[in-house]
């Protein structure tokens, strides 16, 4: 038995009962963008977020077709000072089109940003909205300025012309554009995702899911094709999908109707001869008219070992390891207290709100969010969440809520909700303990601490 030294009180917890989500303490540290609301435009609402391999650079993209980059302060060690961000720079990654073919206009708004592991100088990322992805390289260009030009007026005859310089300058960001790979999709696209050999990413849509080689833009392989006769009779969706993040051979894909499959090219190319399914048997007493709608998967991911697949629905986040398919090994019903308010939320729309879902860096936590500009922190193991906020209105991020299990009757306290106000992209540092929240146009920073024990003998 260990004893939690908190304001002087101490208070005895069972090693093997405690949750590892108390073993770390969470504290805001910085955040970016403009705190009043009626200043902020529809195209400065964040849409995507994403930290590159190494945890050095976050990328946000936002519904203006724009990728704002931060950099790790100068500093920010793993001990030491907090690991916080600054302004990099800034990209025009995506312009409003027109398809004329379908006489449907294609937003510009940043649907996802897959960083590409670093291999030459440089950085690289791939970006898209609806219909486009784009590979961009980022990298400091030298700036070059000439002087000593033959003015007029400076000289006479041809012994006064004199050679221009050029002069090194400072150096500057800057983004190039190196390909374009576009009409490999019919539907908007949801998901982009690395494979684990550094030569291919997948893309994915509602009802596809392709393959890319990263050196071709004009050549694609369909993993997944759901035929369609008719579009009225469609009943299920991807919803989102992601390559292992050590095995090149397999990828997963979730759907509306609550099911990850599980895919691998060893067995078969062919998705439907070679995939695991990955669901629980639905509860016929407790179907409702809302049932599909909150079962539907909204996002999906692998743990970072690659053992475990998180899913997050409108109500539960689950954990699955891949070598069982039965049941999951947590099934948290996270946010239990919106079923009280199922009926508002479908006259608001805010019932097909979609929630991301993050995996820590050692595959023991799960994050995501939730609104009231609140997000959760889920231990995989005791299956506990503590939630904060990630909003100006509370800088120092304390607690909202309590340290709850699914073995919890009540649902937690929380205050009064907002549902205009709610946190979509949340996404883990790849290495340390440390958050990106993303709440509409503004970017949080926080840094989880190890908690102090004190030992009793």
């Amino acid at each position: 038995v260990r004893c939690v030294q908190e304001t002087g009180l101490y208070l005895k917890i069972s090693m093997k009962a405690e949750s590892q989500i108390n073993q770390l303490k969470w504290n805001y540290v910085n955040g970016y963008g403009e705190r009043d609301r009626s200043k902020v435009t529809e195209q400065d609402v964040l849409s995507s977020l994403a930290f590159d391999q190494t945890g050095d650079y976050i990328s946000v993209g936002d519904k203006g077709g724009r990728v704002i980059l931060f950099k790790k302060s100068q500093g920010s060690k793993a001990s030491g000072k907090a690991i916080d961000y600054a302004y990099f720079s800034e990209i025009q990654s995506h312009e409003s089109e027109f398809d004329e073919l379908k006489s449907v206009e294609i937003e510009e708004k940043i649907n996802r940003i897959e960083w590409l592991n670093r291999h030459y100088k440089g950085l690289f990322m791939l970006t898209t909205n609806d219909k486009k992805i784009k590979l961009w390289k980022v990298f400091n260009k030298e700036e070059k300025k000439a002087y000593g030009f033959n003015l007029e007026g400076t000289g006479k005859g041809i012994k006064a012309l004199k050679i221009p310089k050029i002069k090194k300058g400072g150096k500057a960001v800057t983004a190039q554009l190196k390909k374009t790979y576009q009409n490999g999709h019919d539907y908007h696209i949801n998901s982009l995702s690395q494979c684990a050999d550094n030569e291919h990413f997948l893309s994915a849509d509602d009802m596809r899911v392709n393959i890319w080689n990263i050196n071709i833009s004009n050549e694609v392989y369909s993993a997944v094709d759901i035929p369609i006769e008719n579009a009225e009779d469609i009943s299920e969706v991807i919803t989102s999908a992601s390559f292992h993040p050590t095995d090149p051979n397999m990828f997963m894909f979730s759907s509306s109707k609550g099911v990850i499959k599980l895919c691998d090219f060893r067995v078969n190319s062919q998705y439907d001869k070679s995939s695991v399914d990955y669901a629980l048997p639905e509860d016929t007493q407790k179907k409702n008219f809302f049932s599909e709608i909150i079962n539907s998967i909204s996002y999906a991911c692998f743990a970072k070992n690659g053992n475990y697949m998180f899913s997050r629905d409108y109500i539960t986040v689950k954990t699955w390891d891949i070598r069982k398919n039965k049941t999951p090994v947590t099934n948290l019903r996270l946010c239990s207290y919106l079923e009280r308010k199922l009926c508002d939320l479908y006259e608001s729309e805010n019932i097909f709100d979609k929630f991301e879902i993050s995996s820590s860096h050692d595959s023991q936590f799960m994050l995501t969010g939730s609104y009231s500009d609140s997000f959760h922190v889920v231990d995989r193991q005791g299956g506990s969440a503590v939630t904060l906020t990630a909003s100006f209105d509370n800088p120092k991020g304390s607690y909202i809520g309590t340290y709850h299990t699914d073995m919890v009757k009540k649902p937690p306290t929380l205050p009064t909700f907002d549902f205009s106000r709610k946190v979509q992209q949340a996404i883990w540092h790849p290495n340390l303990n440390a958050l990106a929240v993303a709440n509409h146009n503004c970017l949080f920073v926080f840094n989880g601490t190890p908690v102090s024990y004190t030992h009793l003998t």
